[in-house]
């Protein structure tokens, strides 16, 4: 299997000097694959030694940090102006404590999807996501953010995805207790 690094994934993830390793990493090892809600897209679980992260989660908690927690509207894809801004919120490194990581989850997209989203890659797959996570073989529900513009399609930076009001409902519930850490 073959993996690209997407621009905006190496603008956005806070693993975005670890990209390289991952690709590596799973492209080098016999890693398993696990099928995501879509059929065009594969979870990978690594640990955090696997490529040498010694950091913590890439989130952490709000409760006791709500005076450390920023907001903005922002795009994912800086350079295109498609795309709409949603409501963030994040922590500046350095402010907060996160708990040390567990596990690194990647989220890929398929070659044809991502030449649905308008991204030509000539690899199998693209890296949508890379994390650092507090435990290892999960991945933190999609923020509420994602599920929308995935349901508003491809114009407006999503992949077509239905909405799906109960993932919604959960995403809420967990990133009102959580935050990146960027």
């Amino acid at each position: 299997m073959k993996i690209a690094i997407l621009d905006f994934v190496k603008q956005n993830s806070p693993l975005a000097l670890f990209l390289d390793r991952i690709v590596n990493f799973i492209t080098e090892t016999n890693v398993p694959t696990h099928a995501g809600p879509a059929d065009f897209m594969k979870y990978v679980y690594l640990k955090p030694e696997d490529i040498g992260y010694d950091g913590n989660c890439t989130l952490a908690t709000i409760a006791g940090n709500e005076s450390h927690l920023q907001q903005g509207y922002e795009s994912r894809k800086r350079d295109d102006k498609d795309e709409p801004a949603f409501l963030e919120r994040w922590f500046i490194k350095g402010t907060v404590t996160p708990a040390p990581a567990k596990g690194i989850a990647i989220c890929l997209y398929n070659r044809e999807q991502l030449k649905a989203e308008g991204i030509e890659i000539e690899e199998d797959y693209g890296i949508v996501l890379a994390v650092a996570e507090p435990e290892f073989g999960i991945l933190a529900p999609m923020s509420p953010n994602t599920i929308l513009r995935n349901s508003l399609g491809h114009e407006a930076g999503g992949n077509d995805t239905p909405f799906d009001r109960k993932a919604y409902d959960e995403s809420v519930a967990y990133w009102s207790r959580y935050a990146c850490v960027k």
